[in-house]
């Protein structure tokens, strides 16, 4: 081995390897690359912002109101046919309800979040997007709640 060329911290060949194949994100590449190895745990264990999770929040207690008043008979036919997708205890999700009821144009389609209200209705799990326009996104499942037990 040559003594006159500096030596690579540990762990380098793994991460230029890793980085070579792909299994890196670039993020923690750039992280190692300012501040050397030792950041790497620091960057690995980041927390997601807190605003993301209020953002949320937001949405249910300011947007959502406001859509169900401005648009009272879309979300009472969208709610409408949600009940009858989830009668006899069957999960239904907005894929489900957009199919059977579609939101007319101009109109925000977050406007489908109003049809499962949480006074009645009780998210079961995650699954893939049917319609082309989610590119196979996760969104919710759901069961009513008088049938969910």
């Amino acid at each position: 081995m040559i003594d006159w060329l500096p030596q690579p911290p540990p762990g380098y060949w793994h991460i230029v390897a890793a980085v070579f194949l792909g299994s890196v994100p670039a993020f923690i590449l750039a992280a190692w690359q300012r501040r050397g190895p030792r950041y790497l745990n620091q960057v690995s264990e980041l927390e997601q912002p807190e605003e993301v999770e209020e953002m949320g929040e937001i949405y249910e207690q300011q947007v959502l109101p406001l859509q169900v008043e401005h648009h009272k008979e879309l979300v009472d036919k969208l709610r409408k046919a949600a009940r009858e997708l989830g009668a006899y205890g069957k999960e239904v999700t907005s894929d489900d309800v957009h199919a059977k009821c579609p939101i007319p144009a101009g109109v925000d389609p977050r406007v489908m979040g109003a049809a499962f209200p949480k006074a009645d209705w009780v998210r079961v799990r995650s699954v893939k997007s049917n319609r082309a326009v989610n590119h196979g996104r996760f969104i919710s499942s759901w069961k009513r709640k008088d049938s969910a037990a």
